[in-house]
This record gives structure tokens, sequence and C-alpha cells, in this order.
């Protein structure tokens, strides 16, 4: 089935990654730079002792090396919403990163099966509550949290419940398989993400904590697809609807005045997704289960964005055939000539940024990169070409010069090459290599 996710607030997924003051530069946009590529150049030695000492301190980079050297090393960029920017501005701290491959933004697959899992987990047990001899089982599994064998029963009693007894013969054991999610289509981070400014609120006797991360742009819409497995109980309507009943209760109970949006299932992804999402409250209290049988409490905290409203909110809609990728407007291409505009980070007397111009091909139908970096992922056997903070990719090795071929494939290293590169509607496309 070809589904449509879209993003109505900003949605953070992380890899796991912070990105440090030392690794970002601040201008009309958020900046991330290519640090190997910055080492490497030649004009940076003067600059190597104090990058050193701010490693050390985990200073911004932006304060004691030059702009118009950083502007040649950028992996990407990012807008910027203006409380973060603001608050970067005064006091850099990491950024959260948002999950990328080969360095484009996608939604994982298993965190939207996730959060799927957690409304039919809830409808379940609603369900076989009220049925005897299951009560109890339900009271066993929930009153030792902690104990090992408690998790593995629960799994296998909520898994027994999505199996259809005449169709799920083939299908045995703890794991069972009931739907498949694929990763959501690629986009370029300019396109699909915007550096945010949240808070965690609530904690008791503590000010509110600021988070910068990298979110999805409310507005933007990705495509998936989800396959039934054979021997799951419901169909994936149904499998929807669980999911939408499930979300517009907690939306309710996290924001009891705020109208839920319309036109699809409603789901809530990544950080932020609350104890009332990601546990079984809800249920406890529709069961009207005490505290002694279920101990999880209601969250005191909550991620917010700053100046209002939550993080995590997608639709989804299910979509006759697969549609092209869209997002909610073009991101403007930074102005390179707003130097200083991010006032107390910025160097005192800002240099204007000098962008070196990509030489036209004769058929003006292609672009050299000179002098792009080149990386090679075994994993995937895709090349990676790096110029300027854009990317160009191919698959498989048939346009690497043999000349590159041990650095590339055997030290696993960044190489340099002239790289003529086409357009792919918002990507590039490499399409030779010229050794240098």
């Amino acid at each position: 089935m070809n589904i449509e996710i879209e993003a109505v607030s900003p949605v953070h997924i992380g890899n796991g990654n912070e990105i440090s003051p030392m690794e970002y530069w601040l201008q009309d946009a958020f900046f991330r730079l290519d640090l190997e590529n910055l080492i490497k150049d030649e004009d940076f030695e003067p600059h190597l002792d104090a990058f050193v000492q701010g490693a050390a301190e985990t200073r911004y980079i932006g304060r004691y090396v030059p702009s118009d050297l950083l502007s040649k090393h950028i992996a990407y960029w990012v807008p910027m919403d203006p409380d973060a920017r603001s608050h970067l501005a005064s006091n850099p701290i990491v950024v959260k990163e948002f999950v990328k491959s080969a360095g484009r933004v996608y939604i994982p697959g298993s965190s939207i099966k996730g959060a799927v899992f957690s409304a039919l987990c809830h409808h379940v047990l609603c369900d076989r509550f009220q049925k005897a001899g299951q009560r109890e089982t339900i009271l066993d599994c929930l009153k030792n949290p902690t104990d090992k064998e408690t998790y593995p029963k629960f799994l296998k009693f909520v898994f027994d419940a999505y199996r259809d007894p005449e169709e799920s013969q083939g299908q045995k054991g703890r794991f069972f398989s009931w739907i498949d999610v694929e990763d959501t289509t690629l986009g370029s981070p300019s396109e699909m993400l915007k550096v945010h400014l949240t808070h965690v609120a609530g904690a008791k006797g503590a000010r509110a904590l600021p988070i910068v991360c990298e979110t999805v742009t409310p507005g933007t819409r990705v495509q998936l697809t989800i396959q039934k497995k054979p021997g799951f109980r419901w169909t994936l309507e149904k499998l929807f609807d669980f999911s939408d009943a499930f979300y517009r209760r907690v939306l309710e109970k996290m924001c009891p005045k705020k109208e839920a949006p319309k036109g699809g299932t409603l789901l809530r992804l990544g950080q932020g997704s609350s104890a009332w999402a990601t546990s079984l409250l809800l249920f406890k209290e529709s069961a009207g289960i005490g505290s002694d049988a279920y101990r999880v409490k209601p969250p005191r905290t909550q991620k917010a964005l700053a100046g209002g409203g939550n993080l995590g909110w997608v639709l989804l809609r299910v979509v006759p055939e697969r549609p092209v990728r869209r997002f909610p407007t073009a991101s403007p291409k930074p102005d390179w000539e707003k130097v200083g505009a991010v006032e107390k980070e910025m160097p005192e007397k800002p240099q204007t940024v000098r962008v070196a111009t990509a030489v036209k091909s004769k058929a003006q139908e292609t672009t050299w990169w000179k002098s792009a970096a080149l990386t090679w992922n075994p994993g995937k056997q895709e090349l990676t070409a790096l110029h300027e903070g854009k990317k160009a990719f191919c698959q498989g090795k048939e346009k690497i010069p043999d000349g590159l071929h041990a650095r590339l494939f055997i030290k696993r290293k960044a190489v340099t090459a002239d790289v003529e590169v086409e357009p792919v509607g918002n990507a590039f496309r490499i399409v030779s290599v010229i050794e240098k």
C-alpha cells in the first residue's frame, strides 16, 4: 500500500549524534561543516592552534576561523527558526542531528512501525481486558515491569492477539512478523529540515532546559509503502483506524485545547512523543487500573517548541499510486553576503564570503565540480561527490578512474577529483570523474 506522510508539526528523529559548536557555522542559515576537508586545507594551518584550543573548550568555530575559509567546507545547510538562531548566537550549544542516509534525510520505517505498535497494543489490551480469563494475564504482566520474564510474556500475549488463527500457522515463535514498513523517500537537508529551539519544561524546581535540534519542516510530504504480512488479523485500513483513534486521545491528553488536524491518520513520531504515546497510561486510565498494578505515572515534563507547539505530529494518508515527494516551499539559498548577521558570535569585522563559481560544460546540461571530495560507501556501493555544500551520487565503481581505486576502496579515504554532474530533480548525479 502506497502511503504519504505529512509533517503537521516539526518532527525530530535523532541518529544519536550531536553537532558541537566546533562543527557548525552560523550565518543566515545553519551550516554543518566538513571538518575533515577543512583541516586538510592549506589555508587552515595558521588557525590550527586556535582550533585545538577551541576544541578543548568546545568553543564556537566562527570566533577564530575566517568566514571565507569556513564557506569553502560546508557539508550541508539548513534554515533556522528565529528562536533557534537567537539562542545559538548568544549561547552556542550542541545541536541534535536528524537521521540521514548518505547525507540525505528520511523518516525511518521503524519509527512509523513503532508508533503504530503502541496504538495497536492499546487496542488489544482494551479489548482483551473485558474478556474472561485474560484480565488476570494482563494484570500479571503489568505488576512486575522489572522482571526479565515480564516483557517477553507481554509481547507473546499481544502478538497472539495479532494473529489470524486460520492464516498464521506459517509464522511461529516469539517474533511474529505483522507488517513491513519501508523507510521514506529521501530529501536534501535544505529542503526537508529546519533548526528549532525546544524546551523541556515542568521539572520541579528547575528552569526549562533548552534543546536545539534539526527537525522536519511542517508541510513536508514524503512517501513509503506499508505491506500487511500473511497471518496478520486486521486489514491495514483497520490498523490505521486504531492508530488514529489512539493518537487523537494522546493529543487530547497533552493539548486539550488544541484542535486535532484532519485529513489522515494521526501519528506521533520521534522526540517529544511523551509517556502518553509510548506507555500504557491511556489503557490504565480506560481500564480503571490502580497505581499498585501499573506504577508508571503521567509525564511531569514536556518537550515543547520555543514559542509554543509540540514536536512529532504527522498525518498518514493512503494514496492510489506512488506520488512525487513534496516540500512546503523551496528553502531560499542562503545569502552569502550577509556575514555577521548573527551578531554576538560572529567576528567583530566579518569578512565578505567569496564563493567559487562552478564551471559549466559546453553542453550546458552538466556541470564540472573542480576539486570535489569523493567518498565511497561499500555497504550501499555508492560514490558521493561533495562540492561547496552540494552532493552528487552514483551507484557502482564504473565511473571511478583506476588511479583512485586503492585509496577509495582499500584505504577507505576521501580523494579529490574533478567531477562532472547533472541535475536530477533536486539532487545531482555523477556523470564522470577525472583524476587530478
